[in-house]
């Protein structure tokens, strides 16, 4: 099984030192580690001596591998590894080829981060020179401070002289007494007014007496506004990163990436399968194969200026694992043609293709045969 392989800073050391993890490396292996580094860019894709890139490989010494407790194997490289490599484009691959105690394996590095030594004496107005070999993130712009509530304004309280009553308007003036004649019209004119009340309010014997009091009406729980999808035209790449913040299925991202395959948006499927690799999907790690493989590759299918079967290859390993016997027999092909590797490629390249002929895969038979 391939090596799994990190290199990331080392804080302890700063600039120009890296940790180096290892997944799969065999527990029995021990002393210092002999290390080949390849990129898949240029004609010298061999790390020599002093940071220069070669056409032959060369074999770097470096320390005793660590053992973590989940079975992770690290190991500290210095400037002569880490800064050629921090240097690399962030597009280009890197492939270390790991011996010890005389079994050799390899795998791609994951570079995350790594700042070469020129870093070290940066100023702080330029920042450090980091250069990152992983996928972009969007910060958001920070939000500006608030603004400072203003002071309230002192309530202005007017004096009052106190008001002092007129002892004039304190003297009872002399009460004058009613004739029969009034209060008898009064009388009739509240019994009037309450019969009239009586009559309107529908009170018997008018009417059928007050109705019994009706609960008010409940009031309808606001529901709150669900976020539509962003199922629009994707034609740019605030729409693809908003489709791609609605946490599509896997399945949804591999049709959408079919579709966008379709409307020549190459690019922008390619993104979206990575999506959907990264979600466990073969068949969009099948799909990123292809678009690299040199016998698939064309420009009409691929964003990419050229084939490249080491990514290739990269690409149809999580879909051949999954049970792909398209990728199986891809993978097959591609590490049975890799110059590099010898034995060990041939090896790999019979076990994946023996694996997908015993699916019934007739072509991988052929190639196995082949391969004898």
């Amino acid at each position: 099984m391939p090596l799994r392989m990190e290199l990331v800073p080392d804080p302890a050391r700063g600039p120009g030192h890296g940790i180096l993890r290892i997944v799969g490396l065999s527990p029995a292996a021990a002393g210092r580690l002999a290390i080949v580094v390849q990129r898949n860019q240029g004609t010298e894709t061999f790390l020599g001596e002093g940071g220069r890139w070669t056409t032959q490989p060369v074999t770097h010494l470096v320390g005793e591998a660590g053992r973590e407790a989940s079975g992770e194997a690290t190991v500290g490289l210095g400037p002569d590894l880490v800064d050629p490599i921090a240097t690399l484009p962030p597009n280009c691959m890197v492939m270390f080829t790991v011996e010890a105690d005389g079994a050799k394996d390899q795998g791609r590095v994951a570079v995350r981060g790594l700042m070469p030594s020129a870093a070290a004496g940066a100023g702080a107005e330029n920042g450090p020179a980091v250069v990152r070999h992983e996928e972009p993130l969007t910060v958001a712009d920070p939000e500006p401070d608030p603004l400072p509530e203003p002071e309230p304004e002192p309530v202005l309280v007017a004096e009052y002289e106190p008001l002092v009553p007129d002892p004039a308007h304190l003297i009872d003036e002399p009460k004058k007494k009613m004739s029969p004649g009034v209060i008898g019209l009064g009388a009739v004119l509240v019994l009037i007014l309450l019969a009239g009340g009586w009559y309107f309010a529908g009170l018997p014997p008018f009417g059928k007496g007050l109705e019994a009091p009706q609960p008010p009406a409940e009031t309808p729980v606001a529901t709150p506004a669900v976020r539509p999808p962003a199922d629009g035209p994707i034609d740019s790449r605030d729409a693809l990163s908003r489709y791609l913040a609605t946490d599509p299925a896997a399945d949804a991202a591999v049709a959408k990436a079919k579709e966008l395959a379709g409307q020549g948006r190459l690019d922008f499927a390619m993104l979206v399968y990575q999506y959907a690799s990264r979600l466990g999907s073969a068949e969009a790690s099948l799909a990123l194969g292809h678009m690299y493989d040199p016998d698939t590759w064309s420009k009409a299918a691929s964003p990419m200026d050229k084939p490249d079967a080491e990514t290739a290859a990269y690409w149809y390993e999580p879909a051949a694992q999954a049970g792909n016997v398209e990728a199986q027999r891809r993978l097959g092909k591609i590490l049975l043609d890799l110059p590099q590797g010898g034995a060990g490629n041939r090896d790999k390249a019979k076990d994946w293709l023996g694996k997908a002929a015993a699916q019934g895969d007739a072509e991988a038979k052929a190639l196995l045969e082949q391969a004898k």
